[in-house]
């Protein structure tokens, strides 16, 4: 068992780690569909529930809802990013390239919580 700060690093840096965290931002695109806020809370929702077998709070899909909006507008200002982060495959009909970043960038935050990595 460890809690060093390099766990979290090598984690949040490995690129299988990486290409799960496309895999999840892609399922969840395609299991919830639609772009506006509603439907972008269920899918969080539906992450949390994939990530952590619970639902989450309403002061964490805030939380989550405003960190995707974020990655949103960051990955819009920067088509090169979002592609080189989107995942290569996903639902293209109903998202873009910096909607499918913001998601993978959310599987990432999920994924690299202590309540994903450590089983108690």
């Amino acid at each position: 068992r460890s809690n060093t700060p390099l766990q979290s690093l090598t984690l949040a840096n490995d690129e299988a780690l990486f290409e799960l965290a496309q895999g999840l931002g892609a399922r969840m695109m395609r299991e919830i569909e639609g772009t506006d806020s509603t439907a972008n809370r269920e899918r969080i929702r539906h992450g949390f529930a994939l990530c952590f077998s619970r639902p989450p709070s309403d002061t964490e899909v805030e939380a989550v809802a405003g960190f995707q909006e974020r990655q949103l507008a960051a990955f819009q200002a920067d088509a090169e990013g979002a592609a080189s982060v989107a995942p290569k495959e996903f639902p293209n009909d109903q998202y873009d390239v910096a909607t499918a970043a913001s998601w993978t960038a959310v599987a990432r935050a999920l994924m690299n919580t202590d309540e994903f990595i450590t089983r108690e």
